[in-house]
C-alpha cells in the first residue's frame, strides 16, 4: 500500500466500497443460524501466521501480524512514508500499533473481561507516538459465540466453514465446494487504493470510523485475517481451492474435543457451586442418549485428556501453518504475474483505472481455528 495524501496528512471522507457506492459506517450485528446453545459457547483461537515482505523491498516490509488464544490481528503500514524526507519506516508504526492493541486485549483478559476491539485500537492509536500510519484489522474471540471485529482500511478477514464430509474421496475442485464463506469484512477507502489509516496525526482516521461488528461463528470455523497483499491478488474461488487441498480432519476433531472440555469445565463449576465436587459433563449432557451425543459429535471425545488434546492441537497447528504458508506464497506468486485476473485489477477497472495482472505487496496472513474455550471464569 502506498497512499497518503499529498500534504502528508490523512484526509477524512466517507467510505467508498467495492461497488463504488458511499456508505455510512456503523456497527452491524448478524443473526446466527446456530442453536442457542451453540451461540452461548465462549470462544478461543488456535492460530498460525505467515509473512512475506514484497521481494521489491530491501527491508522487512511494513506489515505486522499476531495471533494469541483470544485475539489476532494484521496491519499494513503505509509505504508512502518512505518517500518523505527524512524517510519514515511505517512498518515500525504498524508493529507498534498491533503490539499495543494486543497489550490492551491481554490486560482485559487478565481482568476477566472480553476485550472490546474498537477500544483496543483507540488505546493503541493514543499510545503510539512515532511517525507513520497503517491499516488495521483486530479480531477478538467473544464469550457469547461471536467474533468482535474492528477493521480500518483494506486489510480484513474472512470466515470459512467446512461442511460435512461425504463418504467417498473427492477431487480438489469437488472438495472446494465443501468450504463455504460465511463472512467477509468490508474495506473502507477514501477513494480507490487510498484506504482508511490510523496514525497520530490530528486529521487521522479513527477506529470508530472503520468497520466495527459482532459476527456469530461456530466452533470449527476457520478465520483468515490478512493484509491487502492477499485480498488484492486472490479471489474467493482461489481461497476455497487452497483450503480444499487439506483433509482437515485433525482440526475438526480438535474442535469437537474443545466442546467437550468446555462442557466438562461447566460441569465442574456447577458441581462446585452446589458443593458436589467432581467434573465431567453437565447433568443434562450426561442424560442424553449415546445416539444424540454422536450426532453432536461429542461421544467419541468424552473424557479428553490434556495429553490427547495437546497431541491433536499439534497436528492441527501443522495444517493451519501450511494453509497460511500456501495462501501467502500464492498471493506473492500471483502478484508477480502481469497477466493474472485479480480482484485488484477488477476494482481498478471499476474506478476507471487501467491495471493488468497482480499487485505485488507485503503479504501477512493469520489462519485460526475457532474452538470452545474451557476457561469458564472469563466474563462477557
Amino acid at each position: 500500500m502506498i497512499s497518503i495524501s499529498s500534504s502528508g496528512g490523512l484526509r477524512s471522507y466517507g467510505a467508498i466500497h467495492s461497488d463504488g457506492t458511499q456508505k455510512q459506517q456503523q456497527q452491524r450485528h448478524f443473526s446466527s443460524s446456530s442453536s442457542s446453545s451453540q451461540s452461548s459457547i465462549p470462544l478461543a483461537f488456535i492460530g498460525e501466521t505467515h509473512y512475506i515482505p514484497s521481494p521489491e523491498k530491501s527491508n522487512q516490509g511494513e506489515d505486522a501480524l499476531f495471533t494469541s488464544r483470544y485475539s489476532l490481528g494484521v496491519a499494513d503500514g503505509v509505504g508512502g512514508w518512505s518517500e518523505s524526507r527524512p524517510p519514515v519506516d511505517s512498518g515500525l508504526y504498524s508493529r507498534a500499533l498491533l503490539s499495543a492493541s494486543r497489550e490492551f486485549c491481554d490486560e482485559a483478559i487478565l481482568r476477566g473481561e472480553s476485550p472490546n476491539t474498537t477500544r483496543a485500537l483507540e488505546y493503541a492509536q493514543k499510545k503510539v507516538k512515532i511517525e507513520g500510519s497503517t491499516t488495521a484489522c483486530l479480531v477478538v474471540a467473544g464469550r457469547n459465540g461471536v467474533l468482535r471485529i474492528s477493521n480500518v482500511g483494506d486489510s480484513g478477514i474472512q470466515v470459512w466453514r467446512r461442511n460435512r464430509l461425504p463418504g467417498a474421496a473427492l477431487r480438489v475442485e469437488e472438495a472446494a465446494k465443501l468450504w463455504e464463506k460465511k463472512y467477509e469484512s468490508r474495506q473502507q477507502q477514501h477513494y480507490f487504493n487510498c484506504p482508511f489509516q490510523l496514525s497520530n496525526w490530528k486529521k487521522s482516521d479513527v477506529p470508530s470510523s472503520g468497520l466495527n461488528e459482532e459476527v456469530p461463528v461456530s466452533v470449527g470455523d476457520v478465520i483468515i485475517a490478512a493484509t491487502d497483499g492477499l485480498w488484492d491478488n486472490l479471489a474467493e474461488s482461489d481461497v476455497s481451492a487452497i483450503l480444499a487441498r487439506f483433509e482437515f480432519e485433525q482440526c475438526t476433531r480438535l474442535a469437537r474435543m474443545s466442546k467437550v472440555r468446555y462442557l466438562e469445565a461447566i460441569g465442574a463449576e456447577r458441581a462446585a457451586a452446589v458443593g458436589g465436587g467432581g467434573g465431567g459433563l453437565p447433568l443434562a449432557q450426561k442424560e442424553l442418549p449415546l445416539e444424540k451425543l454422536k450426532l453432536l459429535g461429542l461421544a467419541p471425545e468424552v473424557g479428553v485428556s490434556n495429553a490427547t488434546f495437546a497431541a491433536k492441537e499439534k497436528e492441527c497447528r501443522s495444517q493451519l501453518a501450511a494453509m497460511a504458508s500456501i495462501l501467502t506464497t500464492t498471493a506473492i506468486r500471483v502478484g508477480k504475474d502481469g497477466r493474472a485476473e485479480t480482484p485488484f485489477a477488477k476494482n481498478a477497472a471499476k474506478a476507471g483505472m487501467m491495471w493488468e495482472g497482480g499487485k505485488l505487496d507485503d503479504t501477512a496472513v493469520v489462519v485460526a481455528l475457532v474452538i470452545a474455550d474451557d476457561d469458564v471464569d472469563i466474563v462477557n
